[in-house]
């Protein structure tokens, strides 16, 4: 690790994680625990020598919405391990103020909404979000339906939080109908239980977005 001392001098530190914090059984965000060294005459302020460092474990079998970090944009890019074999089989449904799902796929003329990219990724646009709105996203692939991620915006930015299942709300394919991109009306609020409500640990969040650590 490359630091900064009070001088403004290069300091070349080394690194030692702790290996036994390090979990792979289960999927979901983790904390990997390290301590840093500098070299000798050199201290580190306390509370800095040692911290955990979040890292995201995810299921190569099916697409997780988990993994995304926000860009200089303003855009979000989402990333996951499945791949994605027939994209014309691939949808974003979404939802505003927890309304109906509507669908848009990747290949389609009135989609805004986002790119499908390396058929293991996806950027998704934010030009469209209006503060005091929050905007609902999940894939659907082959018949299966990717957790979801709700975006609350506000006048100073937006924070996000992930959720398990489903919402028991009708699906709407709309990708070929007018105003069946993300520009869409918005449609009656309706309420969301609360099971299975992820939120995102405050480790992870920076800026109203979840960082994403490979």
């Amino acid at each position: 690790m490359i630091g900064v001392n009070a001088s403004e001098d290069t300091v070349f530190c080394s690194v030692e994680y702790d290996l036994d914090t390090f979990q792979t059984e289960k999927t979901g965000w983790k904390q990997l625990l390290r301590q840093i060294s500098p070299p000798e005459g050199i201290g580190i302020e306390e509370g800095l020598q040692a911290y955990s460092y979040p890292y995201y474990v995810m299921d190569p079998q099916k697409i997780d919405l988990s993994y995304f970090s926000l860009c200089s944009d303003g855009s979000y890019f989402f990333e996951w391990l499945y791949e994605v074999n027939d994209p014309e089989n691939f949808f974003l449904e979404y939802a505003v103020n927890g309304g109906v799902w509507n669908s848009v796929a990747a290949d389609s003329p009135d989609n805004i909404c986002f790119v499908l990219r390396n058929n293991q990724m996806f950027l998704l646009a934010s030009r469209q979000w209006r503060p005091g709105n929050t905007y609902d996203y999940r894939v659907r692939y082959r018949g299966e339906t990717s957790n979801w991620v709700e975006f609350a915006v506000t006048g100073e930015g937006c924070t996000s939080t992930l959720h398990d299942g489903d919402r028991d709300e009708q699906v709407i394919p709309d990708a070929s109908q007018p105003g069946g991109s993300f520009a869409a009306s918005q449609p009656v609020k309706q309420p969301k239980g609360e099971s299975g409500q992820e939120e995102i640990p405050a480790s992870a969040v920076q800026d109203g977005a979840r960082r994403g650590i490979p």
